[in-house]
């Protein structure tokens, strides 16, 4: 439940219009986002390998 929660929570912050910082401002705008993805990919595949190890 908490890797969708994740996924899901990362893929609304993209498609949001409210950001920590706006799109609006060039190149900036996107990084939050990026990161919110990056951070999400990671905690992601963690669960992933913990649940391959375990099945």
């Amino acid at each position: 439940m908490g890797a969708k929660t994740i996924a899901i929570g990362a893929l609304l912050y993209a498609v949001s219009p409210i950001d920590a910082l706006p799109d609006i401002v060039p190149i900036l705008g996107l990084t939050d986002d990026a990161a919110v993805i990056t951070a999400a990919v990671t905690a992601l595949g963690s669960a992933l390998n913990k649940y391959k190890q375990t099945h």
